[in-house]
């Protein structure tokens, strides 16, 4: 008897991978079973013929992808680029956490965007571009560069949310939440801050790190429309920045 019942116990596992697994194929989302994605934020896997990666066609994605990140203080690639044929999109390589399948095939009339989420692991976005030649390819990657970058863009930004609402720093969100009414998260490693005039400036303390971060918050009062200009905000930046750092 307690033969059979561990038999049954047993078969009735398997059947619940297999379930799971199957559904999860079908790209049904997140399940116990998805793995996590791999890949650091912001980089990017294409999934592309390898000659067609060398034309006119992918270079157009490529350029796409390899816009600079606007308003930063210096040039910075929006993303982190590599690229694979389809015959190696196997397994491993189908984990990756943002993804851009190029699919051209004549059965398609015109080119056009697809997309799917946590297909293969989470959190994973894969974008599938369509077109029945590389020309049209082309024109329309050119004409949508935008719509892909702040698609992909995007999806980073929520996920970072995501973390940050899970853990963040509790001491500086309490300190700018008494002090300017706002609720804001940073990473959790910022417990350092210096407090000044409607002023909070925030940073890291990790021992042995080369890198730092901050983050800087302050507030002054509302005069007239010139309070918006850029040369008012530049001058501000920069005496609020000289007083307090």
């Amino acid at each position: 008897m307690k033969k059979q019942l561990m038999n049954m116990l047993s078969m009735a596992l398997m059947v619940l991978v297999l379930f799971s697994c199957e559904e999860n194929g079908k790209g049904g989302g997140k399940s116990l079973f998805t793995p996590v994605s791999s890949g650091r934020p912001y980089e990017m896997l294409v999934v592309i013929d390898k000659d067609m990666w060398e034309r006119p066609a992918g270079r157009a994605l490529y350029n796409a992808l390899d816009m600079d990140v606007p308003g930063l203080p210096q040039p910075e690639r929006s993303f982190r680029i590599s690229n694979i044929g389809p015959e190696h999109f196997k397994r491993g390589m189908r984990i990756f956490r943002n993804i851009i399948d190029v699919d051209i095939q004549p059965i398609y009339t015109q080119p056009k965007l697809k997309y799917s989420r946590d297909s293969y692991s989470s959190p994973q976005m894969i974008m599938t571009i369509q077109a029945p030649d590389e020309q049209s390819f082309e024109e329309f990657v050119n004409k949508n560069r935008k719509v892909i970058v702040d698609f992909f863009t995007k999806a980073e930004m929520n996920r970072q949310i995501a973390l940050l609402k899970k853990e963040h720093s509790g001491v500086v969100s309490t300190k700018a939440g008494s002090m300017f009414g706002c609720d804001v998260w940073v990473p959790a490693e910022m417990e350092r801050y210096k407090v000044g005039k409607d002023f909070l400036w925030a940073s890291s303390d990790k021992p042995g790190s080369d890198i730092s971060i901050n983050f800087v918050i302050y507030s002054y009062p509302y005069t007239d429309k010139n309070t918006f200009t850029k040369d008012y905000f530049i001058h501000k930046r920069d005496s609020v920045m000289k007083l307090n750092i």
